[in-house]
């Protein structure tokens, strides 16, 4: 009896965990979609030139300027390919397919996109101190170490 309450308990923590993953997933396919709308948005103003009403990335033009986005041939899936660039993936796939840990910190960094810390870039800074400092940590102590040094999460 004992082990089949053990059985039942692992299922039920693998099925949070699974679903946890598939929020952070579902997170990432959505500001996807979210910046293509904004993109969507786009008209010619006055001058001539593209202009756009975004509800969700009001960052739209550094980033089409910043990852010389083809204004005139831009798709979702392209958009997928920056959304994974922009938290530091190679791809799409490399993101779509990590870990929770690595998720969850992707989320984050791309929540927090537009923040600074000690006037740099709030994902480059995280890039280049696990870079530079976390080679040898799992993806677990990553995790705690960027809630406490880069959200100041105070319960670890």
């Amino acid at each position: 009896m004992l082990s089949r309450l053990n059985t039942d308990a692992n299922i039920k923590d693998n099925k949070k965990m699974s679903d946890y993953i598939m929020n952070n997933i579902e997170f990432f396919k959505q500001q996807a979609k979210n910046f293509y709308k904004d993109y969507k948005t786009k008209f010619i103003n006055e001058n001539g030139y593209y202009d756009y009403k975004p509800n969700y990335f009001k960052d739209i033009y550094e980033l089409l300027y910043d990852w010389e986005i083809d204004e005139n041939n831009f798709s979702l899936m392209k958009e997928q390919h920056i959304i994974a660039q922009l938290v530091g993936y190679k791809n799409w796939s490399n993101l779509i397919n990590s870990g929770d840990a690595k998720l969850e910190i992707a989320k984050s960094l791309l929540e927090h996109r537009n923040d600074s810390i000690n006037g740099f870039p709030f994902i480059e800074s995280w890039i280049d101190y696990e870079r530079k400092n976390l080679k040898n940590f799992d993806d677990e102590s990553k995790l705690n170490i960027f809630k406490l040094i880069f959200l100041n999460d105070k319960q670890y």
